[in-house]
């Protein structure tokens, strides 16, 4: 049940990275208010977002601990209460909780990433190929980004993160 889930938001954070590599600060400044280009806009909001970034690591590691201290709880429950002479199949299904509850910490602390850096990565991405393009990026906010196909700016194909 969880698996789609899953799949569903990674593929909305691969479509959203796809989206700030072919358009820039234009897709991310399109909905922010203030004053200003949608590049100082969006210069101004990635400030704010690194003032807080540690915080929302330290949030996102003490998750993790938190998840993999309930996989070591369920480990030990797991050994302390499992009768010595119990079959396998029992054996087994008491340490499913262990396997899921454990794998769900450790891919939780793999992944920690900060919204900032999540951010950067791709608006970075979009800046150095712009600047080594001939010519600037049309950008039309009309039309949707397309979920693949080129950059406007070069030829790196941005859907997938396939260069």
């Amino acid at each position: 049940m969880l698996t789609p889930l899953l799949f569903a938001m990674a593929r909305g954070t691969r479509t959203e990275a796809a989206r700030i590599v072919r358009y820039g600060s234009e897709y991310l400044g399109r909905d922010l208010r203030g004053k200003g280009s949608a590049t100082t806009r969006v210069a101004r909001r990635l400030d704010t977002m690194r003032r807080g970034e540690r915080v929302g690591l330290v949030l996102s590691y003490a998750v993790g601990a938190a998840l993999l201290s309930l996989a070591v709880v369920a480990a030990v429950r797991c050994v302390d209460q499992m009768p010595a002479g119990a079959p396998s199949p029992a054996r087994l299904a008491a340490a499913r909780d262990v396997v899921l509850v454990g794998s769900a910490a450790l891919l939780w602390l793999l992944t920690v990433d900060g919204r900032y850096r999540g951010i950067c990565a791709p608006l970075d991405r979009h800046r150095r190929h712009v600047e080594t393009s001939d010519q600037e990026p049309s950008v039309q906010m009309n039309e949707p980004p397309a979920r693949t196909g080129p950059c406007r700016s070069c030829s790196l194909r941005v859907a997938g993160w396939r260069a």
